[in-house]
């Protein structure tokens, strides 16, 4: 399987039988409903570092908060033992419905999820820019996700080199794509699929060329280019790379990536197949 941003560090359940009790640590942007065998500093350590993640994103996306400034409330379950993907552990308001995971932050699962709610979930005019495909959605998260653990955090040397893994993955990817016997457009693009991680590899060597700078600049410039991108229908539909209407959104794409970075990109997106009409 490939290595994915669902991480798991230090397991913080082991220090007293949970009794299925909750409690609450609130930051500016956050409400954290932790175990209650978790000691409260611990928590408040955990927190600080998710708060940070907030902090980030916010930054890298245009100081837009998602889910109009509401709070976003995250629940644990330590009673699995793993990271399970059947919802998105990051709630906002009193969802009921909450994914069950390990308490453990720093922990990339949840910076992943947190730029979920930036970039689809929170209705950020961010998504409007990226949001073409779940394949994109992910590879943004996972990519976005790798900023903040590497970039920003740097928690530990170990993190790191897990970090350093997932990069040299994804590129190994992308060197394998990059064969002329693979046809981009006769893939569907969903989550945890090849262009998923074709695509990250892509970000990837951007990131290399341009800086992580061209990120903000790039989020900037959209939303003052008076393109106003994909219309809701359109968010996170376009699966098949063929439609006329994700090539031009892949195109308007390619297009305010090279005004952001200062450097025509047409070019690399086009030596990797993209038919880029506009």
């Amino acid at each position: 399987m490939c290595p994915h941003f669902y991480h798991l560090s230090n397991d913080h359940t082991a220090t007293k039988v949970w009794t299925g009790g909750t409690f609450p640590v609130e930051t500016s942007n956050l409400t954290i409903n932790y175990p209650d065998f978790l000691d409260p500093k611990e928590a408040s350590k955990q927190a600080d570092i998710l708060q940070k993640a907030y902090d980030a994103y916010l930054a890298l996306f245009g100081k837009e908060v998602p889910y109009s400034g509401k709070k976003v409330t995250i629940n644990f379950d330590p009673e699995l033992k793993d990271i399970s993907y059947a919802g998105n552990p990051i709630r906002r308001g009193t969802d009921s419905e909450i994914f069950s995971g390990r308490v453990n932050p720093p922990n990339g699962a949840y910076y992943y999820l947190l730029v979920l709610d930036f970039t689809l979930d929170g209705g950020t005019q961010a998504t409007r820019y990226i949001g073409l495909n779940s394949a994109m959605a992910a590879a943004f998260a996972d990519y976005f996700a790798y900023y903040f653990g590497h970039e920003v955090l740097q928690y530990s040397a170990a993190d790191i080199q897990w970090y350093d893994g997932i990069r040299a993955n994804r590129l190994d990817r992308l060197a394998a794509y990059e064969s002329p016997k693979i046809d981009l457009y006769s893939l569907e693009w969903k989550h945890h699929t090849d262009p998923h991680y074709y695509f990250e590899g892509m970000l990837f060597r951007v990131s290399d060329q341009c800086g992580w700078g061209v990120w903000q600049q790039f989020f900037a410039l959209a939303k003052s280019s008076g393109n106003p991108g994909l219309s809701p229908q359109l968010i996170n539909q376009l699966n098949d790379m063929r439609d006329p209407a994700a090539k031009k959104a892949f195109s308007d794409f390619v297009a305010l990536l090279s005004q952001a970075c200062a450097q025509d990109l047409r070019p690399m997106f086009k030596s990797w197949r993209f038919d880029l009409p506009y």
